[in-house]
């Protein structure tokens, strides 16, 4: 093979050209697997200065992770009525009625608690936050409240109505009494009217009294009747000698001599003079009753011994004339005397006229 020949098969190029770095051209036409290895483990050889000449420089820490900011929501909070609220056990102030109140708070599970003004109403409510954004929690305290008092009112005694009037009634009844003394009938009235209604049986009687005679209000002889029954079924005996008063001179009914007897009757059982003396009348007179001066006579004197003036009298005339017994003038005088002495001024001027 020739020069020419050999030159076309081979390396063309300058030697500069040459792909392995300071190496002479000549060497890399000689095509054996083994120079060809050669040459690349030279050529990585000189490439590793240049490459750590780059990498040279400060050694460097690696960087933090930054951290994502927690996730946040939002809590409001409503109320029916003016409350304090508490977050966690934490107070947040207070929310106006219809209000509102909002905060921050971080996902998970929470209590918040809305209480009224005066405490005494309370409402507690969980919540779980589990996704960012705003949760809405209203307390309606209002049926709380309504709950608490409705209880209360179940448990609690039903108050009575007349118990004030009750408390007060005989102490208007006395007030009323001190103004009748006076004349000022139009301001005792509604004391007695008051004391009545609070179950005070004089209050009653009193009131029955205005009536009857037409003091501080109209003659009215049915509203008498009925409040003097009133007393009297109540146990007030001088109101039993009232209602019987109406009856014996029909006031407000035609006369009615039995009902007058019985109710004297019942009055004098009970103490009262008036009745007693009432009574003796009408066995004096007859009327509802057979004619029995005998019976009048021992009327009046139980009357008299206990210095019912009217009822002295009344027996001083019976002995006088000699009416349910024989006649006695010494009696009759002593009688009219005990009358006179106390006041009594016809039975003094009977006691002057005396043989």
């Amino acid at each position: 093979m020739n020069k020419s020949s050999r030159r076309s098969t081979g390396y063309s190029g300058s030697q500069s050209a040459c792909p392995a770095r300071g190496l002479p051209c000549k060497f890399m036409r000689k095509r054996t697997p083994a120079a060809w290895l050669l040459a690349l483990l030279l050529s990585a050889a000189a490439l590793l200065p240049a490459l750590a000449q780059q990498d040279e420089g400060p050694i460097l820490l690696p960087k933090k992770p930054v951290a994502k900011p927690a996730a946040e929501a939002t809590l409001l909070v409503l109320c029916d009525l003016a409350c304090n609220w508490k977050l966690d056990g934490k107070p947040h102030g207070s929310v106006a009625a219809g209000g509102s109140s909002s905060v921050p708070l971080s996902l998970g599970h929470h209590i918040a608690v809305a209480s009224t003004l005066d405490g005494l109403d309370q409402l507690p409510s969980e919540i779980e936050i589990k996704t960012p954004g705003q949760t809405i929690v209203h307390f309606a305290l209002q049926p709380v409240r309504d709950a608490r008092i409705k209880v209360e009112q179940v448990a609690r005694p039903v108050p009575d109505p007349l118990q004030e009037l009750r408390d007060h009634a005989a102490g208007r009844s006395n007030q009323g009494l001190a103004l009748y003394n006076q004349k000022r009938y139009v301001e005792a009235l509604p004391l007695f009217q008051k004391a009545c209604d609070g179950e005070n049986l004089i209050g009653c009687y009193n009131l029955g009294v205005l009536y009857a005679n037409g003091q501080g209000v109209d003659q009215d002889y049915a509203r008498a009747r009925s409040l003097y029954q009133k007393a009297c079924d109540g146990g007030l005996v001088s109101s039993c000698t009232g209602l019987g008063y109406l009856f014996s001179n029909g006031q407000g009914a035609p006369p009615d001599y039995a009902q007058a007897r019985a109710l004297f009757q019942r009055a004098c059982d009970g103490g009262d003079m008036l009745g007693c003396h009432n009574l003796g009348a009408l066995y004096q007179n007859g009327q509802g009753v057979a004619r029995d001066y005998a019976h009048a006579r021992a009327l009046y004197q139980q009357a008299c011994e206990k210095s019912f003036l009217s009822s002295c009298f009344s027996l001083g005339l019976l002995y006088q004339y000699g009416q349910g017994g024989a006649r006695d003038t010494a009696q009759a005088r002593a009688s009219y005397k005990k009358a006179c002495d106390g006041g009594f001024e016809q039975a003094c001027l009977y006691l002057r006229n005396l043989p």
